[in-house]
């Protein structure tokens, strides 16, 4: 496997593990207007990522890593622009984190439509 997909593994196994020990910083970043409580959405996206992450290790499961990898992304993306909206008064450093933090998150959905599409 190149250091691509082993880095993209890598970096959702551990995020999804930094669910489960994180969780309150987790939970602080599910926007309220969601149905449910933030715990099961912390959860459940932690789990997720974690799966994913073991999916793209195997070439096997690759292709279904990576369109799974493309659901967790968009998945996630309201709690991302509501992490964006509750720091929007915070210092640069914090804004520019969600300056970068979306294009980034379209180029990780690209890159994973890529495996899903060359890796089945």
């Amino acid at each position: 496997m190149n250091l691509q997909k082993n880095g993209l593994s890598a970096v959702l196994s551990t995020m999804g593990v930094l669910h489960f020990v994180k969780a309150k910083t987790f939970e602080s970043i599910v926007p309220p207007q969601l149905p449910g409580s933030a715990r099961f959405y912390n959860f459940a996206s932690g789990l997720w990522e974690i799966v994913t992450g073991a999916l793209l290790r195997r070439r096997a499961t690759r292709g279904f890593g990576g369109a799974s990898a493309l659901a967790l992304f968009a998945a996630v993306w309201p709690a991302n622009m509501y992490h964006a909206w509750i720091e929007r008064k915070s210092g640069w450093p914090k804004k520019l984190y969600h300056i970068i933090r979306q294009p980034l998150q379209v180029l990780l959905m690209m890159y994973a439509w890529n495996i899903a599409k060359h890796e089945t």
